[in-house]
């Protein structure tokens, strides 16, 4: 029960948690067996005793994985207090299963291992995908604009969030393995999540000035052909977090810099419906 319990699909919440049982289960006991040996509680006292522990487990169930093992191990050691009997050796037998339950689970890990390390590819790709399919759902509403609470932002935003949010968990875990494989370098990572961050507040920059509901496209039409290059740089980036190419993506910028109507845009402020046109 004790193997099953510590058990974790990453090795940092694993190792933490036979630690904490095992280190829980020996304070808990220890603490619960001086006051039975000491006070000599009587049955009814040993249930006083035993309720209270239960209801502190449950108080301070959020506040660690440790603090309940102490109060768990206390409740039992009371429970078998009101019996009077066996009490040394239960306790005893209790200690060195724990801990033999968390060195198998640590075993266990070691036999078949899920290290995170290999996965940051992926995660890393899911992230990418994520907020280049965010970026084109954002540039093309400002070629068909839609109003700022347009419900596909609002749901590309929202998968970007929980790629990126899954990119850090498992950079903290992959932080924490003891050994080292192959894959992306702690600079590599620390410089791939800075541009993806930096990317992501560019398209939220541009999200914030999304131009009303029947608003005209400006610049027109050149937009238009924007979101697929974006779009198709961030999945095909992602499909294996490889570089991505570039050219349509640029050809199209280029193109769209080079539109006179896109350079006078900046001259029709009360008209032009990106607010950063009008610097």
């Amino acid at each position: 029960m004790a193997s099953v319990m510590v058990m974790r699909p990453d090795f940092s919440q694993t190792y933490a948690r036979s630690v904490a049982r095992f280190g829980g289960t020996l304070v808990g006991v220890a603490l619960a067996t001086g006051v039975v040996r000491s006070a000599h509680p009587g049955t009814y006292l040993s249930a006083v005793l035993a309720v209270l522990c239960a209801f502190c487990m449950y108080l301070l169930m959020r506040t660690g994985y440790a603090a309940g093992q102490v109060f768990v191990s206390a409740y039992v050691v009371f429970l078998l207090g009101m019996a009077g009997a066996g009490l040394t050796q239960t306790v005893r037998e209790r200690v060195l299963l724990t801990l033999l339950g968390g060195l198998l689970a640590m075993l266990s890990y070691a036999v078949y291992p899920a290290w995170e390390t290999p996965r940051l590819r992926g995660r890393l790709a899911d992230w990418l995908a994520a907020v280049g399919a965010y970026a084109a759902v954002v540039t093309a509403r400002y070629a068909d604009p839609a109003g700022p609470a347009s419900p596909d932002v609002r749901e590309a935003l929202l998968r970007t969030r929980a790629a990126r949010v899954a990119w850090q968990e498992a950079v903290d875990r992959a932080t924490h393995e003891p050994v080292r494989h192959r894959g992306l370098s702690h600079a590599a990572v620390e410089e791939a999540g800075h541009a993806l961050a930096e990317f992501g507040r560019v398209a939220m920059l541009m999200e914030a000035h999304l131009p009303e509901r029947g608003a005209r496209p400006c610049p027109p039409p050149r937009p238009r052909g924007v979101p697929a290059p974006v779009d198709g740089a961030g999945r095909e980036g992602g499909a294996g977090a490889q570089e991505p190419h570039w050219e349509d993506l640029r050809e199209t910028v280029a193109a769209w810099s080079a539109d006179p109507r896109t350079t006078s845009c900046s001259t029709r402020a009360p008209s032009c419906s990106w607010g950063p046109w009008r610097t």
